[in-house]
């Protein structure tokens, strides 16, 4: 057992009550609930992706009765060395479980580092700063393409899975992420690239932003190839001049330029 290893004996507590403790919960999905734990992240294995049986219509509600409801199938928990198979890893984008939680001496969960910045689906997007979007993207990509030299290919793409605070990008929960031989680097590299930019360059695109790409037949085709951009960072130094271009002036925040392009979009139609 590492130093990061979390065990509880339910002899003493139950599980319930100590996560009750803990409560409230970081955030839930179709794995389980994360909690914070004396600076570190449980995420306990309890969510319909684990279970034998899950009533359909609860699976929309993750709540402490639904919770009750839930009967743990450990069949389907991950070994400790599938856990812990990248635990070694040091890389500033992506953070890898480093613990295993157990509740008696059985795996329900693992650990993972604390991200202290919002994720991503909390950041109010009318607050990007281009610059800033741009030199967050180039680290994200460096980093990204460390992980992919490994032969880790990365799955489950979300904004509830990413975090961001305007100036860099952390991707966390781990259990969806696979390796592969590292002689499969482009492959692998390839594929990342391709989840990485389609959603970062889609989620930073919205509103009347992306309407605005219609009347740029470049930036449109750009869009349309998101998932082929090596950095996203390419595409958002575009969207910026784009912006500028059409707004009639500089451009460095996507509210200032949803404010012009409202306007602009509103007298058009």
């Amino acid at each position: 057992m590492n130093s990061n290893d979390i065990s509880i004996n339910t002899k003493i507590i139950s599980l319930k009550d100590f996560l009750q403790v803990l409560s409230p919960e970081l955030g839930s999905g179709g794995e389980g609930s994360c909690y914070l734990y004396r600076g570190k992240v449980i995420k306990v294995l309890n969510g319909p992706d684990y279970c034998k049986e899950v009533p359909i219509s609860s699976i929309f509600s993750l709540n402490d009765e639904f919770n009750d409801l839930l009967e743990v199938d450990e069949s389907l928990i991950p070994s400790e060395e599938y856990i812990m198979r990248y635990a070694n890893i040091k890389n500033d984008a992506f953070a890898f479980a480093n613990g295993i939680f157990r509740v008696d001496n059985r795996i329900r969960g693992v650990v993972m580092p604390y991200i202290d910045i919002p994720q991503l689906s909390k950041f109010n997007l009318s607050n990007t700063k281009y610059d800033s979007l741009i030199k967050a993207c180039r680290k994200c990509s460096k980093d990204l393409k460390e992980i992919s030299q490994l032969g880790i290919e990365i799955f489950d793409i979300a904004d509830t899975n990413i975090h961001f605070d305007g100036r860099q990008f952390k991707f966390c929960d781990t259990l969806n992420w696979h390796d592969h031989n590292i002689d499969s680097f482009d492959e692998v590299w390839k594929k990342n690239k391709l989840s990485i930019s389609s959603f970062l360059i889609e989620y930073f695109t919205k509103g009347n932003i992306r309407r605005s790409l219609k009347l740029n037949r470049n930036m449109i085709q750009m869009y349309r190839d998101r998932g082929n951009i090596e950095d996203p960072a390419i595409y958002f130094s575009e969207l910026k001049e784009h912006l500028s271009n059409i707004c009639d002036e500089p451009i460095n925040s996507a509210g200032k330029a949803n404010k012009i392009l409202s306007k602009k979009i509103f007298k058009s139609s």
